[in-house]
């Protein structure tokens, strides 16, 4: 669902007893608590397996390294990690490629001016543009389908419109209150902050990978 800044800071307020926070207030809490909150949390993997997000983009031939973020070769939303990944042709023939970020094993390969078509993608998350590096070197301008874990939503301004999974909605409000009660004094049931905890955990719990056996 759909949610502004100021809708979840307004919600974590009225948990801690303080129903009408001033516009003051709540650009506060926007700048002070719940951006750091979400920035944490968007660099914890385990939060993140949720938000996969499906993208294409045209390759070069003869071009094998790409900038991935704002304003990069490939301008979008810089990956914290690449899920998967697989080229395609013009004959819509699928071809899946190997992920890593074993950037030493690309360095290893010698000649990285033999053409042909990609069957390994090495990913660097850097700041702030994230590197994708492809071996062998495309030989066509392949698409390349993308499947990357994205940082969670930034919440801008306190009118910004977000889009969050259901599941993620309860858990951030009551850890915003949690912090919101620690800046204002208040003193919250040791339950509310018990439960607030178990949310955040609950998450990193079923969004873990899976072992098959």
């Amino acid at each position: 669902m759909s949610y502004t800044a100021q809708q979840v800071i307004e919600s974590a307020y009225r948990d801690i007893g303080m129903r009408l926070p001033t516009t003051e207030q709540l650009q506060e809490a926007l700048d002070d608590i719940f951006k750091p909150m979400v920035s944490r949390w968007s660099v914890q993997s385990l939060l993140q397996k949720p938000m996969v997000v499906e993208e294409a983009f045209t390759l070069v031939a003869g071009t094998n390294v790409y900038t991935i973020g704002p304003s990069g070769t490939f301008n979008t939303v810089r990956p914290l990690e690449i899920a998967d990944a697989f080229l395609r042709d013009t004959n819509n023939t699928d071809t899946p490629l190997e992920v890593t970020t074993g950037l030493r094993d690309y360095n290893l390969v010698q000649d990285k001016t033999i053409k042909a078509l990609p069957d390994r993608l090495y990913y660097a998350a850097d700041h702030p543009l994230g590197k994708l590096h492809l071996d062998p070197n495309p030989d066509l301008a392949y698409t390349l389908k993308l499947f990357s874990r994205k940082p969670l939503p930034i919440f801008s301004t306190l009118a910004t419109v977000v889009d969050l999974p259901d599941e993620y909605v309860e858990p951030l409000r009551m850890n915003l209150a949690v912090l919101l009660a620690l800046r204002n004094s208040v003193i919250l049931d040791n339950i509310y902050i018990a439960a607030a905890v178990g949310g955040q955990q609950n998450l990193k719990e079923s969004h873990a990978p899976t072992t098959n056996r």
